[in-house]
């Protein structure tokens, strides 16, 4: 027998609305299979040839268990009281203990857990996500305040070199100035020295003259006298 169940007590039901000529056929065959499919898992029981095949019947409301024994090699079903064409019939089989539940039981913890970490994490990478973009705006703005700040220190440093510039070209004219003024005055200096001398010397040659001129008279005089 090959079982394949997710749970610890599995019972598999079907109702076969057949009548019992196909019942005898499905008794003759190598074997058969009943199963459902769910959560993307498939559930099955192979009942393999040189099984008893014998069905219980769910009329006059019984409430026995179909399955009288349930081993790893075969299966034994409570014969019916009577079977009739077109009954409904029903073959069910309880007791497969497996583990497979208790590890599923266990995955789904684990996986809650997971999506539970996971949620978390999502939670602070999107707390991450909205930090990261605050800095970022901060970041942008402080960039662009910086800047500004350097645009207007360049400009400031540039009015500054002008300013600089300016004021070396009026001290270099202011200098200019003075030289042509100290020449002036320079110059002026040498005119009036030189006409200093020249009055000196008129002057002298004026005493010369008045001298002379004295001299002259008293002569004049002396030679009338005589």
């Amino acid at each position: 027998m090959k079982t394949l169940f997710p749970i610890r007590y599995l019972m598999l039901e079907f109702n076969i609305l057949q009548s019992r000529e196909t019942l005898d056929r499905l008794k003759h065959r190598e074997s058969f299979a009943i199963g459902e499919k769910k959560e993307n898992i498939f559930w099955s029981l192979e009942l393999q040839g040189n099984m008893e095949y014998s069905f219980a019947s769910d009329q006059a409301n019984s409430r026995q268990p179909f399955c009288s024994t349930a081993t790893m090699n075969k299966i034994v079903f409570t014969p019916p009281e009577k079977t009739l064409e077109n009954q409904s019939f029903r073959i069910a089989c309880v007791s497969f203990k497996i583990q497979y539940e208790y590890k599923k039981e266990e995955y789904l913890k684990q996986k809650i857990q997971y999506e539970y970490k996971k949620e978390e994490y999502l939670k602070q990478k999107i707390q991450y996500e909205y930090k990261k973009e605050e800095y970022l705006k901060q970041k942008i703005q402080y960039e662009y305040k910086k800047e500004e700040y350097l645009k207007q220190k360049i400009q400031y440093e540039y009015k500054k070199e002008e300013y600089l510039k300016q004021k070396i070209q009026y001290e270099y004219k202011k200098e200019e100035y003075l030289k042509q003024k100290i020449q002036y005055e320079y110059k002026k200096e040498e005119y009036l020295k030189q006409k200093i001398q020249y009055e000196y010397k008129k002057e002298g040659y004026l005493k010369q003259k008045i001298q002379y001129e004295y001299k002259k008279e008293e002569y004049l005089k002396q030679k009338i006298q005589y």
